[in-house]
């Protein structure tokens, strides 16, 4: 058995075993944890997610989760927004630069939130993934840090592919977050 996998079993054992939903450990912290992995592993980390979301998403499961991919909640933005059917044409037409600084415009952390937290109603586990595929236009550390304002006691876990020192992140391993986490590695 891979590290990795080792890793995987010891976070399903978490859930399964509720620690993670029922805040055991944190105090009165926020239940916010975060899972760093290889880059490379992105498709072992997506099923492991299916997998999470198969085995606990049934009526009358203790467990509740919900799956929220950033870059499907950022496709919506651009649906929400009318911008996502004229994407093409606008690179076309204006150039990469300014169809860059129009997805810029529309990646506000507050219109993130208001998706996530329609999405998240009802369930008590919240997986965050995606995270690499909507860099550089929305980061994890303002998904977390707004977040919290709105759902402060949903037990939360973000797949991020890079490394967490407990304290900060490297999105893919390169590209260095200088801003504090809050969250607790989770394996």
């Amino acid at each position: 058995m891979s590290e990795l996998d080792k890793r995987l079993q010891m976070v399903y054992e978490k859930i399964k075993s509720k620690e993670i939903i029922s805040k055991k450990g944190l105090g009165n912290e926020i239940p916010y944890y975060i899972f760093d992995y290889d880059p490379h592993d992105e498709l072992k980390i997506r099923d492991f997610v299916k997998l999470i979301m198969k085995n606990f998403s049934y009526i009358g499961s203790e467990i509740n989760p919900v799956e929220i991919d950033l870059y499907e909640v950022f496709l919506e933005i651009l649906k929400e927004k009318n911008i996502f059917d004229v994407i093409e044409e606008y690179e076309k037409n204006m150039g990469k630069d300014k169809m860059f600084r129009a997805l810029e415009s529309v990646s506000k952390p507050e219109n993130f939130i208001n998706i996530i937290t329609k999405q998240v109603e009802g369930h008590n586990l919240i997986l965050i993934t995606g995270v690499g595929k909507v860099w550089p236009f929305m980061r994890a550390h303002i998904i977390l840090n707004n977040l919290k304002n709105h759902i402060d006691k949903t037990a939360t876990i973000l797949f991020f592919p890079g490394t967490f020192s407990g304290t900060s992140v490297k999105l893919f391993s390169i590209f260095e977050d200088k801003n504090y986490y809050r969250g607790f590695k989770i394996s």
